[in-house]
């Protein structure tokens, strides 16, 4: 079972970054960290496959489209 004290070591590690993480400042982080979290409750329920290459990309495509249009906000806002 050295898997499943892996997954389980790792989704713990997730969790706890996640409660450290303030929203406020870091909310693309903490949104992708919340995201793979549930993929990986989702995948220890035994249910299909929660990771595929194509739902990482997505997240990370959504992630950065996130942190781009918050800096292009601060970029504005710093301009006025």
């Amino acid at each position: 079972m050295p898997d499943q004290d892996i997954s389980k070591n790792f989704l713990n590690s997730l969790e706890g970054l996640e409660e450290d993480l303030d929203q406020i400042i870091y909310p693309a982080t903490q949104c992708f960290i919340s995201g793979i979290i549930a993929r990986v409750k989702l995948q220890q329920s035994g249910q299909a496959s929660a990771f595929t290459l194509e739902t990482v990309i997505a997240d990370i495509a959504q992630t950065l489209y996130f942190l781009e249009t918050r800096l292009n906000a601060i970029e504005n806002r710093d301009e006025s």
